[in-house]
């Protein structure tokens, strides 16, 4: 699948960016198995799931939010965005796009506890239909509003 079109509000991208490490477990909670490619350096580590990651999207999420490497191979740069323009008087839309040396690896993995913080406290839900999947982050009273689309194209 590849990140296709990427919608968000400038508060809420900053607590999205962040590179933490996950264990190697999909999204459902069963064990997925991995082995790494040892002639990779740590910084640029290859990580191929033994399952096909193509077929599942939570599969596919696991592994692109733990490998930047994967990541960056799967976005089409480009990456063209919309997001409010906080300087208009009526919040007008404003297009953008981030290319390839300036995009920040993301990382949508989501605890639960995410929707009890005090601050910046959001929810994360997840629609797939067929080709093509949405993760839906909306804030808990506090207007944050973002949306990522995946397509999954060629294959991939």
């Amino acid at each position: 699948m590849k990140l296709s079109y990427l919608t968000f509000f400038k508060f809420a991208l900053s607590f999205l960016t962040s590179c933490s490490e996950r264990s190697d477990q999909s999204l459902s909670g069963g064990s997925t198995e991995y082995r790494t490619d040892t002639t990779a350096t740590l910084n640029d580590s290859k990580i191929y799931p033994l399952t096909d990651i193509d077929e599942n999207f939570e599969i596919f999420l696991s592994h692109f939010n733990r490998v930047s490497v994967f990541q960056t191979a799967r976005i089409d740069f480009p990456l063209m965005y919309k997001e409010v323009d906080m300087d208009s008087e009526n919040l007008s839309l404003i297009e953008g796009k981030i290319e390839k040396p300036d995009f920040l690896k993301m990382d949508f993995t989501f605890d639960k506890s995410m929707a009890d913080r005090t601050v910046d406290a959001y929810t994360q839900d997840i629609d797939v239909r067929n080709n093509k999947a949405t993760i839906m982050i909306r804030g808990v009273d506090n207007g944050i509003a973002t949306d990522y689309f995946f397509e999954k194209r060629s294959g991939k």
